[in-house]
């Protein structure tokens, strides 16, 4: 999936997110993670999830999951810089 399709989605379907940046690898998706122009509080962690032509919204446990998966893995996205 392009990078535009993946932007269009994360507007469209992320409550208030301008756009998304890529994350990383988890279980065989590219994760990407929803921005917002400030920070907001929706909930469970969002995440949306690219495999191929397939795209879609984590779960709440797969956010919760991917949430620790980056924090053991990928600290370097967990901060606010």
């Amino acid at each position: 999936m392009d990078n535009h399709a993946i932007q269009r989605f994360a507007r469209g379907e992320v409550p208030y997110a301008e756009g998304a940046k890529y994350a990383c690898k988890w279980q065989g998706y590219d994760v990407w993670i929803p921005l917002w122009s400030e920070p907001i509080a929706l909930g469970p962690p969002i995440c949306i999830l690219v495999k191929g032509e397939k795209i879609r919204l984590t779960e709440p446990d797969e956010g919760f999951a991917i949430l620790d998966f980056m924090v053991k893995h990928h600290p370097e996205l967990c901060n606010d810089e």
